[in-house]
């Protein structure tokens, strides 16, 4: 910058004398060597989740904290499924807390099917298991 463009500054910020104190010099001004900065990419996928929510874990779902089922597991994209009365949503981890888990809820040998399949899905399946039949069993997401 030029020196009166500086003295100036200086006095109108400090008073008429500050000018008088500051010495301003005309360097040659040094080139800095070009080091740029880049911002590295978080991974957003926290592996931790896989863990934290499980199948049949209890979980409170906000901004309305409602209660619902974990019935399928956290994804890459950090979205579990929850069944919440009798719809099945999809719902983002940061919107989700545990509240317990799945193993203090039901037996070891619980089967979840009970859950989250509907009566008729689970009548197939067991017929389908001892016997023979056309039917099938189509499952809605």
């Amino acid at each position: 910058m030029p020196e009166d463009m500086l003295r100036l500054a200086a006095k109108m910020a400090y008073g008429k004398d500050a000018a008088e104190i500051y010495s301003f010099k005309n360097a040659p001004l040094k080139k800095v060597s070009s080091v740029k900065i880049r911002k590295t990419k978080k991974d957003h996928r926290d592996t931790g989740l896989t863990e934290k929510f499980r199948i049949g874990d209890s979980v409170t779902v906000y901004p309305d904290a409602k209660i619902g089922i974990v019935c399928e597991p956290v994804n890459e994209d950090g979205y579990l499924r929850v069944q919440i009365a009798d719809k099945k949503i999809r719902v983002s981890h940061k919107r989700v807390k545990l509240k317990v888990k799945a193993e203090e809820l039901y037996p070891e040998d619980y089967d979840l099917s009970i859950i989250f399949d509907p009566v008729e899905v689970r009548k197939k399946r067991h017929d389908m298991s001892r016997k023979y039949t056309d039917e099938t069993i189509v499952c809605k997401e």
